[in-house]
């Protein structure tokens, strides 16, 4: 079994402009119970506060005050791994309430969000596990309809297919591909559909060095007039470096667009 804590926090001072400073955190806890050497079951909550970034879509670029917003997530999830079959379920609910940020009313942009997904996988050979993934989100704002007289509201799935690859236990590779979809309520924002793609690498290229990358495909909530979401692809490379047993050196990059 397993009970985890955590706790950080993002402090950011500018030595002008103060009205630019921020004091983000989040805190939260997680735990497992192996019901047998084949199952388990798990769940977490999670608070933070974040803020709204000046290059983000959703910033007004008034120059008003930073909106920041507060974040309470929910999640459960349950495996089981076989000889030859394996299945994994999880479910997770976040809740976001965002400030105003001096005359202007960010009360559009609160919401829940619901989200469930599924893996069923095979492993045909030893160490190689084919799998199939569905996802399905339902979104609800708050305010049925927003400032621009949109409705929101929504839901989506993706399909994902692929494989999982564990290569002499210090090589990892996993990629799938499939498909996704989008709707709002309101009949005057389009569809977002098309292609979707994941993947994770990691390689422990010798005993003190490791390397792992990410790549992702998704639709981010916004509520600029006239966008039904932002289709947002990522991809990250980090290397850790432990040449202590208390000291780690970490260099990491991202891509966005």
């Amino acid at each position: 079994h397993a009970l985890n804590f955590s706790a950080s926090g993002d402090v950011g001072r500018f030595n002008e402009n103060d009205s630019e400073d921020y004091d983000d955190y989040n805190f939260g806890t997680s735990g497992r119970v192996d019901v047998s050497e084949r199952t388990r079951l798990g769940g977490g909550i999670r608070f933070a506060k974040t803020h709204t970034a000046r290059s983000s879509p959703d910033d007004s670029g008034l120059g008003v005050p930073l909106t920041d917003s507060f974040e309470t997530s929910y999640n459960l999830n349950g495996a089981f791994k076989g000889e030859r079959f394996s299945f994994r379920l999880a479910g997770k609910v976040k809740t976001l309430d965002f400030d105003d940020a001096g005359p202007i009313n960010n009360d559009d942009q609160d919401r829940t969000k619901y989200e469930g997904r599924f893996r069923a996988g095979y492993e045909f050979v030893v160490g190689t596990t084919l799998f199939i993934e569905p996802r399905y989100n339902f979104i609800e704002y708050d305010d049925t309809f927003d400032d621009g007289g949109l409705q929101r509201s929504g839901s989506g799935y993706e399909v994902l297919a692929g494989f999982a690859w564990d290569i002499s236990g210090v090589t990892f590779l996993e990629l799938g591909a499939g498909f996704l979809q989008q709707k709002r309520d309101d009949t005057l924002l389009k569809t977002i559909e098309g292609v979707s793609f994941s993947g994770d690498f990691l390689w422990n290229a010798t005993d003190l060095l490791t390397l792992s990358s990410h790549l992702s495909r998704s639709v981010e909530e916004t509520t600029v007039l006239n966008a039904t979401g932002i289709l947002k692809t990522e991809w990250s490379l980090a290397a850790d470096y432990d040449p202590l047993e208390n000291l780690i050196f970490n260099l990491e990059g991202s891509f966005a667009s």
